[in-house]
Formats: C-alpha cells, sequence, structure tokens
C-alpha cells in the first residue's frame, strides 16, 4: 500500500448461482482457499473472462508491505494503555491489602475480578462485533467500543468518590475493578481486531505495549515509594490492619495514579490517530466492503497491489488467493475451530504455564538474592517483552511454524512440576540457576504468546475472517488465564 493512492473498487465474482450450474465450486475440505466448500452454502461463478492486466492486480492481502513508524508507535501506545489500568492497582498491592484491610489475598482476588468479566466480554463481541462493524462500518463501530471501554473507567472514578470507606467495604472493591476489568476486556478486543487487519510486522508491537506498563511503573514506584504507610498518629489513620495503623501517602497517590491516567488517554488518542491515518482507512473501506459482499453473497475488492506475500514473505498465487477470500465469506464457527485448533491449544498452554509459575514465585526461598520473588517478576516482564519484540524479524516468523510453537508450549509445561519439586527441596537449586531458566523460559514464553495471535490470523486473507480469528483467539486467551488463575489460586 505504500505511497500508492486508494484503488476504485471493482467486483470480481458474478451474480451468486442458487441452483449449482456452471460453478466451480463443492464441498469445503477445511483449508482456506483451497478443496471445496460446504454444501449448504451458496454457489458463486468465478467469472474471470475480458479481464486486462490491471483488473488482475487485486489487493487481496496486505500483508508485507512497508509500515510507517507513524503506525508502529501508535498501535504500540494502543497497547501500552491497554492494561496500564490493571497494573496500578496490581503493582500497588500494600495500599489495598494494608490500608484498606483487604488481606493477604487481595492479589489473587483482584486478578480474578478484573480478568473473569473477560470470558463474557470476548465471547460476546466474537458473537456480534461483526454485525455491529457491518451496520455502522468498522471504524466508527471500534470507535464507540473503545470509548465504552474507558467510559467504565470514568464510572469506577466517580464510584471511588461516592464511597469514599473502601476499607470496610471489601465486596465493593472487587466490583468496581470487575468494572474496570469490563472496560479492559472490550478495549482489548477491539484493538487486536484492528490490529489483525494490519501486517504482521505491526502486531509483536501491540502485544510489547501491552507489557510495556510495567517498565513505566516500576520507576515511579521506586520514586514514589509505598502509597500508604503506617501512622504514627492515629488521628489520621485509614485503618487498622496487621497490628498496625496505616496511612494514605495522598501525593503519592496522585503522582501514581495520574502516570496511569495519562497512559489511557496516550491509548484513546493514539487509536483515533489509526482510525484517521490515510493508510489505516483503506483497509476499514476494504473490510466493509467484504462485509458488504459477504451479506450480498458478491465480491467487491479494490484494485491496488501487485505483488502479494504471506506473513513469511512468500509470494501468493493471485488466482488462489482471490478464491481464498471468497471462500472465507461463508465460514462458521466450527470452520474457524478446526482451523485454529494449534494456535488456540498453544495459546491455552503458553497462557496456563506463565500463569502457574508467576503465582510460584513468592514460594521460592532465596539463597544469594533476599527480594527474589520481585527480581524474577521483573524478569518475567524483561524477558517476556523481548520474545515479543523479536517476532517482528520475519526469520522467526518463518522459523516458528504452528505445529513447532505448539510443541515448545507443551514442552514448557515441564516446568510447572520442576517449580514445585524447587520449591519443596526435592531438587537443589539456587538463585542464579532459576534466574537463567526463568529467562530463557520466558523469552520463549513472549515468542509463542505473540505468534499464536499472529499465526492464527494469518491464516485467512478477508480483513473480516482476520478480525474473526482474532476474537476467537481472545476468547481462548481469557479462558486460559481463567484456568491458570484458578488453579494457581487453588494451590496458595
Amino acid at each position: 500500500m505504500g505511497g500508492r493512492k486508494a484503488a476504485a473498487y471493482q467486483p470480481l465474482l458474478s451474480a451468486p448461482s442458487i441452483d449449482g450450474q456452471d460453478n466451480r465450486s463443492s464441498r469445503y475440505d477445511g483449508r482456506v482457499g483451497g478443496g471445496h466448500r460446504p454444501s449448504n452454502t451458496l454457489s458463486l461463478n468465478f467469472d474471470h473472462t475480458n479481464k486486462d492486466d490491471s483488473e488482475d492486480r487485486y489487493e487481496l492481502l496486505v500483508q508485507h508491505t512497508t509500515v510507517s513508524w507513524t503506525l508502529r508507535f501508535l498501535f504500540f501506545l494502543c497497547g501500552v494503555s491497554t492494561f496500564a489500568r490493571s497494573e496500578v492497582v496490581l503493582m500497588q498491592t500494600q495500599m489495598y491489602a494494608e490500608c484498606f484491610g483487604l488481606g493477604e489475598y487481595f492479589y489473587a482476588l483482584a486478578s480474578i475480578s478484573i480478568f473473569m468479566p473477560g470470558i463474557l466480554v470476548q465471547m460476546l463481541q466474537s458473537k456480534f462485533d461483526a454485525r455491529l462493524d457491518q451496520h455502522f462500518g468498522t471504524a466508527r463501530s471500534a470507535t464507540w467500543r473503545i470509548m465504552l471501554a474507558y467510559l467504565a473507567l470514568i464510572v469506577l472514578v466517580i464510584m471511588t468518590r461516592v464511597n469514599t470507606n473502601l476499607q470496610s467495604s471489601a465486596p465493593f472493591v472487587y466490583f468496581l475493578l470487575s468494572i474496570m476489568g469490563l472496560g479492559i476486556s472490550v478495549s482489548f478486543g477491539t484493538y487486536t481486531q484492528i490490529v489483525s487487519m494490519f501486517p504482521p510486522e505491526l502486531h509483536p508491537l501491540f502485544f510489547f505495549g501491552t507489557y510495556a506498563p510495567f517498565f513505566v511503573f516500576a520507576p515511579v514506584n521506586i520514586a514514589v515509594g509505598n502509597l500508604c504507610e503506617k501512622a504514627s498518629d492515629p488521628n489520621i489513620a485509614r485503618s487498622d490492619a496487621n497490628n498496625g495503623v496505616w496511612s494514605l501517602r495522598w501525593d503519592s497517590i496522585d503522582i501514581y495514579y495520574t502516570v496511569g491516567v495519562a497512559l489511557s488517554i496516550a491509548g484513546v488518542l493514539s487509536f483515533l490517530g489509526v482510525v484517521r491515518y490515510p493508510k489505516s482507512r483503506l483497509l476499514f473501506d476494504r473490510k466493509d466492503a467484504e462485509l458488504r459482499a459477504r451479506s450480498h453473497h458478491r465480491f467487491v475488492i479494490p484494485v491496488e497491489q501487485d505483488n502479494l506475500e504471506d506473513s513469511t514473505g512468500a509470494q501468493l498465487n493471485l488466482s488462489v488467493a482471490r478464491k481464498a477470500v471468497f471462500d472465507e465469506l461463508s465460514l462458521h464457527l466450527r470452520d474457524y475451530l478446526r482451523l485454529l485448533w494449534q494456535e488456540s491449544l498453544t495459546q491455552v498452554l503458553v497462557t496456563i504455564c506463565s500463569t502457574l509459575l508467576a503465582a510460584l514465585y513468592i514460594d521460592f526461598k532465596p539463597t544469594h538474592f533476599e527480594n527474589l520473588p520481585t527480581i524474577l517478576m521483573y524478569d518475567y516482564y524483561i524477558c517476556t517483552s523481548l520474545g515479543v519484540v523479536m517476532t517482528s524479524w520475519l526469520p522467526f516468523r518463518r522459523l516458528f511454524t504452528p505445529s513447532r510453537i505448539l510443541i515448545l508450549a507443551a514442552l514448557r509445561l515441564a516446568l510447572v512440576p520442576f517449580a514445585v519439586m524447587a520449591i519443596n527441596g526435592i531438587i537443589g537449586t539456587n538463585d542464579y540457576v532459576l534466574l537463567a531458566i526463568n529467562s530463557v523460559q520466558m523469552w520463549l514464553a513472549g515468542i509463542i504468546f505473540s505468534l499464536s495471535f499472529s499465526l492464527a490470523s494469518d491464516k485467512f486473507r478477508s480483513k473480516p475472517a482476520r478480525t474473526r480469528a482474532s476474537t476467537i483467539m481472545n476468547v481462548v486467551y481469557y479462558v486460559a488465564m481463567a484456568i491458570g488463575m484458578g488453579v494457581s489460586f487453588a494451590l496458595h
């Protein structure tokens, strides 16, 4: 797409042939763009007669074009803003556990409150977002969903001001966190749908952004210190927890949460920038045209790109790609599940394993570093982020195929019993060995996590199919998180 003007839309296929005569489609064999299509779908004629060379240059897949650094930065900020709201809570658990008297289980219960509502949200988005996109237009529909997601954050702030006596209202706190979780899930689902429409080298920038709040809040945490402390004057105390009197440090709280709000606002502005970016608008128009084509059983696509490549840089056959796009218009959920079983299972395994291992950090007995759990958590974010970023490199996408990342995700599970045995002293180890193993396996987790999303959408040519694949992967991701958090909570 780089440097070219928006192309006119041209018809590709003839009107549907209801009686099945003179068509080139029969039964679908499960491969997009290959084999046959379901017998219960409409058969359409492929009319390739009287087409000149220019008509044969259809832009079927904007996969491996040059991506501007502006778009890269905008998607990175979108990723940063996605989980900035949860990080401001989960990286300052002392204020809630001590000042608000919510106890040692606050982190686990807060994580469940924030992320569990996401399962329902992702299922609803998978079912209804395409209809909303078709009715209102992809750009407008996505913008309203993002605004709704951040409206949940505003509601949370207002309700917090209405009920300031949070230390005696644990259910109310978790209810507020659930509202935050709904907003996070809506924005994450919307962002990933939009990201899936773009070339695969953009995907790692977004996913790296989802880990980036850690790199912002970690130094802010150090700079502002704890948000609450034991008070010497009982008159200023907010609660009495752990046999000590605690008070809030409002100057630190103001700084800390101002940073969180700034990141959230940056995400909204970045998304609006993506929507208004000229090259983005071409893709939004392309998806809307394909959605209309699906509803009318006719296909309309823009004339634009000479050479088509997939995410590994391999050349695509135009006629095969053209048929692939058309085949995807009639795919059902069972077809997506069959096509994405490797990526889905990979996402389940890598997410559950990472969640369980992170939950076990607190149980390791330090041999050299007193704050070993904290160091392991820092290592978790740094190495995972590095793995995600490396998937933007083309040789990595060629090396890590769906079957290979599935095998690696399965092998990673062996680390869970290893960690349990190390904690119980069955296997001798030390801090340096643990850090080395943790660094390698979390770096690998970042690669697997990012590629499972990217490879899933890359199996499809049309924009509606790519976004549908992303919503399915979102459901799988949230279900895997639920399983991982449930198991880790039960273990403790």
